[in-house]
């Protein structure tokens, strides 16, 4: 959990990098189970669609994974909605 927003806080928010893993570490403690069940469902859809697809799954559950990440990120760490550009 201190690993999991820290890059974006280092980045977008100029922290500190062990300032960055305490904080992402107290987000994680508070949004322990969406972390949870994100965790669950990547483990057990990435290695099933990458089977199933002779390993061009990952193509597709990367970008969307990226995607899930910065979301999850926008959603803790702002208070800007998502503008649909």
């Amino acid at each position: 959990m201190a690993l999991w927003f820290a890059p974006a806080l280092v980045v977008l928010h100029n922290l500190e990098p062990i300032t960055a893993m305490k904080k992402s570490f107290e987000a994680g403690k508070v949004n322990v189970v969406p972390i949870l069940v994100y965790g669950l469902i990547s483990v057990l859809l990435l290695p099933i669609l990458t089977m199933l697809t002779l390993g061009l799954g990952v193509f597709l559950i990367l970008p969307i994974m990226l995607l899930t990440y910065y979301t999850s990120y926008r959603d803790v760490w702002t208070d800007q909605p998502v503008s649909a550009v």
